[in-house]
């Protein structure tokens, strides 16, 4: 099974741990593949298509001050993209994902389904549904790539 044991941790062993942290997002509400990489108090965020962005967290926690692209620290953001960007390639995921997209649009269409929570579904009674209500389908509408029309939220 791939990754490490964490029984050293909870005995508060930290010896051969990285301090690097790898964090994707690529789920509702995201118009590009994202990655977030941080190392020590460095946050590096990669959003495909967008500029970098790069904060200390200890000198700035609310991330306000983007220190991506300035020269101090130029070295430690191309080394976190490059780490960011090991293995994982967002213009495949972005394919993938839009590809989804698509045949889960066929199938909404072909099956002429009327409830736009249909696809989220994880019990088959209706008063028990996961999370989503009126209103999810519509926002995530929005941010996907490319943008699709909702159907209209119709509740039962």
């Amino acid at each position: 099974m791939d990754g490490n044991s964490l029984t050293g941790l909870l005995t508060g062993d930290r010896s051969g741990w990285s301090d690097v942290v790898i964090s994707e997002y690529t789920g509702e509400g995201v118009v590009e593949p994202c990655r977030m990489v941080k190392k020590g108090s460095l946050k590096f965020m990669y959003t495909h298509n967008y500029p970098d962005q790069l904060f200390d967290l200890e000198s700035d926690p609310l991330e306000l001050n983007n220190l991506a692209d300035t020269p101090d620290y130029a070295a430690i953001q191309a080394e976190l993209k490059a780490i960011c960007l090991d293995g994982w390639d967002p213009e495949d995921i972005k394919r993938r994902a839009i590809a989804t997209q698509k045949e889960r649009w066929l199938i909404k269409n072909t099956t002429n389904e009327q409830d736009d929570s249909w696809a989220y579904e994880v019990k088959h009674s209706k008063d028990a549904r996961y999370v989503r209500h009126i209103g999810a389908v519509q926002t995530k509408a929005k941010a996907r790539y490319p943008y699709v029309e909702p159907t209209p939220f119709k509740p039962e």
